[in-house]
């Protein structure tokens, strides 16, 4: 059901967006917090999916597949986000990737180096919030131009030069 509630509350977010592409009117406030309200949402069920978990029994272990599916997830919600232009997607997202995703990607790197795992989860996430907020309009122009057609981009907020 928040899987649902997060897509019909995103939708409508990007409903405003669309409405008001400059983000020089109300529809814009509209829509960020709508954006801020969704992310949790969507990102929750979706992390709880790819993982595999199953928390009315108990089983929270992920599976072996989960590296690949957090990673194709992660990558996904980075990727609708430089495109509608919002980084309220990736704050949950960079939450649960923290939590629990870069964990099981660096947990061999902590073996081999002697680090705590934590320190390296916190090395990456603090990396990636830095390199977003510093390259964020450099970073979307990058990833989002030569990967969208023109019909779509025109209706997404400009790209920055």
């Amino acid at each position: 059901m928040p899987l649902i509630c997060g897509l019909i509350v995103f939708s409508t977010a990007v409903a405003f967006d669309i409405h008001d592409r400059d983000r020089r009117k109300i529809w814009s406030d509209c829509a960020f917090w709508l954006h801020v309200v969704s992310a949790p949402m969507l990102v929750h069920p979706l992390f709880i999916m790819a993982t595999g978990q199953n928390v009315a029994f108990g089983h929270i272990a992920p599976d072996a597949n989960a590296t690949i599916m957090l990673t194709i997830l992660i990558l996904g919600f980075v990727y609708v986000a430089l495109a509608i232009d919002r980084r309220s997607l990736l704050v949950p997202t960079l939450a649960y990737f923290g939590s629990l995703g870069i964990y099981y990607l660096v947990n061999s790197a902590s073996h081999s180096t002697g680090i705590p795992p934590f320190a390296l989860i916190l090395v990456v996430v603090g990396a990636l919030i830095i390199l977003f907020g510093a390259g964020w309009q450099r970073i979307r122009r990058i990833v989002v131009k030569p990967t969208l057609p023109a019909a779509v981009i025109r209706w997404l907020p400009p790209l920055k030069a």
